[in-house]
């Protein structure tokens, strides 16, 4: 459900992704499956931030719990997501930037993965803009 969300998130189309989100979330707590929470809170906090920018604070928010989660359940690929979302929404990019290039060192293999390339994209843009 959460892979629909985002793909609905991808095409602006905000609403139908909030509407998965929230279906993802319920089928969570009943069934008592909670290994993709960070994820679900992340493209809540995307959507919400899409969605209306102010929202920021309630996104960061989200992106912040999605980040806790990750690292709880030591998901360092969902952690990168989480700190990638941070660093284009925090309007205080310092500590996210931080926390992101400390994540991304922490990887060794898999570099051409998706996840990775775009995290070092971001990384060079935001170091070097």
């Amino acid at each position: 459900m959460a892979l629909v969300a985002e793909i609905y998130l991808e095409h602006l189309q905000l609403d139908p992704a909030l509407t998965w989100l929230e279906k993802a979330e319920a089928s969570a707590q009943i069934n008592n499956e909670h290994f993709f929470d960070a994820e679900i809170h992340r493209l809540k906090g995307e959507t919400m931030y899409a969605k209306n920018r102010k929202n920021k604070k309630n996104a960061e928010s989200l992106i912040r719990q999605s980040l806790e989660t990750a690292r709880r359940q030591k998901a360092k690929i969902l952690e990168l997501r989480a700190l990638m979302s941070l660093v284009v929404i925090s309007g205080d990019k310092k500590e996210p930037l931080e926390m992101l290039t400390e994540t991304y060192n922490w990887f060794s293999e898999g570099m051409a993965t998706h996840d990775l390339r775009q995290a070092q994209t971001l990384l060079k843009k935001t170091t070097h803009p």
